[in-house]
């Protein structure tokens, strides 16, 4: 389950809910330091936190199905864990 819930969604739903509480904070001012209105500020939190939980959620079918690809073809994944390796000697010029 780690593999799947990785850093990218932790970032998504990180940075998701940092535009939340921005937004939250621009609206709650009151008077006429008010920067954003409150339907406005309604509007945008409603529009990221729907866009924050669809990114989430398309990264996490994203690394299920990737998981499940390794755990069917291993060999593949080594496969190209070795030529990486040695792509990378190569243009470091080492020997193998």
């Amino acid at each position: 389950m780690k593999k799947i819930f990785d850093t990218k969604v932790q970032r998504i739903l990180a940075l998701g809910g940092l535009f939340f509480f921005i937004i939250k904070f621009l609206s709650s001012q009151s008077g006429e330091n008010r920067i954003v209105s409150e339907q406005k500020a309604e509007n945008f939190t409603a529009f990221i936190l729907i866009s924050t939980a669809i990114l989430a959620f398309l990264t996490l079918i994203y690394n299920f199905l990737s998981v499940r690809r390794e755990k069917r073809n291993p060999d593949k994944t080594e496969f190209k864990e070795i030529k990486k390796r040695d792509r990378i000697r190569d243009i470091l010029g080492e020997d193998k």
